[in-house]
């Protein structure tokens, strides 16, 4: 991946919606060229998809909460992390290193559904040993695009 490359993810972390020809006009390249570029950042998964940014509290998902997860194993198992995911109001899940396993972002209405999702959802999971929540009372920053260094010379540029 080259200059230019990053430059095109850098622009598209900012406005996903951004016109191929704007982007030709800012790196002063032909709008086909850029639209190349674009197919094979695709292809290769350096862009995994595009998707429009929500405010929670616009659609009533006004809880956030951290849980960590211990499991029985000891550490992880691929058929937890895939039934973490399929959980309502799971937003993330990571794989962790130390007293627990797995750290879930969670996103729900009210503490009611938080408190139900842990019971019912999580709890039920055989391998679940424990769970650790951490609320949310204000998120300062939660918009994190990657990044992208544009002078590294470790990343391969070839122009």
């Amino acid at each position: 991946m080259n200059k230019i490359d990053r430059q095109i993810l850098i622009m598209l972390q900012k406005n996903a919606r951004i016109a191929n020809s704007e982007i030709a006009k800012q790196l002063n390249k032909a709008p086909s060229a850029i639209f190349e570029r674009i197919k094979k950042l695709e292809k290769n998964g350096s862009i995994l998809g595009y998707q429009a940014r929500i405010n929670p509290e616009s659609v009533g998902m006004n809880l956030v909460a951290f849980v960590s997860i211990q499991i029985e194993a000891g550490n992880w198992m691929d058929a937890c992390g895939e039934e973490f995911s399929a959980i309502k109001g799971v937003e993330e899940v990571h794989e962790v290193v130390g007293t627990y396993s797995y750290l879930l972002k969670i996103r729900v209405e009210r503490m009611e559904d938080l408190v139900k999702l842990i019971k019912t959802k999580i709890g039920a999971i055989p391998e679940v040993k424990g769970t650790s929540t951490t609320m949310v009372s204000h998120s300062i920053k939660s918009d994190c695009p990657i990044d992208i260094d544009l002078d590294d010379e470790n990343k391969g540029d070839k122009e």
